[in-house]
């Protein structure tokens, strides 16, 4: 194991510098310690993917990770109703066209 000082790190708007411990993981680019966190006030959001932090000028920033895949279809109320039995949420949502709010 070494060390790399002064490493300039950008994720996103955020741009620091860290002391990395360099170590063979495979797969992740970078891990952030609890004391960095701690250091910078970070404020996870898990399931937005994202989190808030000050910067090295006390500044607030967030960062994003990379956006989760969504997929949306259209189903019958009677579809609706069968996974609404099993515990799935769902979301209903009512779109109007702007231009025109007399047709539905």
């Amino acid at each position: 194991m070494y060390y790399v000082e002064n490493c300039k790190v950008f994720m996103n708007d955020l741009e620091t510098q860290v002391k990395l411990n360099v170590l063979p993981l495979g797969s992740y680019d970078i891990l952030i310690g609890m004391d960095w966190l701690e250091e910078h006030r970070v404020l996870l959001d898990n399931f937005g993917k994202s989190f808030t932090c000050l910067n090295d000028q006390g500044e607030i920033v967030t960062v994003k990770g990379i956006p989760r895949k969504t997929f949306v279809r259209q189903i019958s109320a009677l579809q609706m109703k069968r996974v609404a039995k099993k515990g799935c949420k769902i979301f209903v949502v009512h779109v109007v066209d702007g231009e025109n709010k007399s047709e539905k």
